[in-house]
């Protein structure tokens, strides 16, 4: 199946294996852009959670639609306006960026999003990255820059340390562990990367790296 497909899979054995329930599971084309119908549809069922795999710029156009239906995104911490229900919105939004939050912030309070990725010019360990990017670039940062970045890092770190060849790289790796701008940067046996991808909290107007 498709990226939504995969995701929903993993989303859900994720979710059996922590104890909880999906209820009921929707979709809808990948073109879509208007999303009255589904929120309706969504709002009619009982739920406390709302996975949603998809791109950035579609979260920002199914948020508005939400509330609309009278599901509000309020996280753990915070209650729904008057008429409305809380829901916890855990989303990918792939390519989050600042214009996500300038078009939709007050409808994702509280949402957690695993983006891989989020270019904030004011982050400790990625600011100045995303800055100089900026200004090199006439734009910020994407997750493709980030992995390549991460990448870049893990192997020049171990060519520093005088690993030459392929053999000794995938050996050394093994043992590799790292904090990188896509998250904890580890790899199993087999070569794949594990390890927790960094997670991101929509709060008071922004987007800020859940510690």
């Amino acid at each position: 199946g498709g990226y939504g497909t995969r995701m929903v899979s993993a989303f859900s054995a994720a979710a059996r294996e922590s104890g909880l329930s999906i209820v009921f599971s929707t979709r809808y084309d990948r073109g879509q852009t208007t999303f009255a119908k589904e929120a309706r549809v969504l709002a009619a069922q009982r739920f406390d959670a709302l996975f949603v795999p998809d791109l950035a710029r579609r979260l920002a156009l199914l948020a508005p639609a939400l509330a609309q239906a009278g599901l509000w995104s309020s996280g753990a911490r915070r209650r729904a306006p008057k008429g409305r229900r809380a829901v916890q919105i855990l989303a990918t939004a792939d390519g989050a960026n600042a214009a996500l939050i300038a078009r939709a912030g007050r409808y994702l309070g509280g949402a957690l999003l695993a983006p891989g990725f989020y270019p904030d010019d004011r982050a400790p360990g990625s600011g100045a990255l995303v800055r100089i990017y900026r200004q090199t670039h006439g734009r910020v940062p994407g997750l493709l820059e980030a992995f390549a970045f991460d990448a870049v890092g893990v192997l020049r770190s171990h060519l520093e340390r005088g690993v030459s060849t392929p053999a000794a790289l995938l050996s050394a790796l093994h043992g590799h562990a790292a904090r990188g701008l896509t998250g904890a940067i580890k790899f199993d046996r087999a070569g794949a990367r594990v390890g927790d991808v960094a997670l991101y909290e929509v709060n008071g107007g922004a987007i800020a790296l859940v510690p």
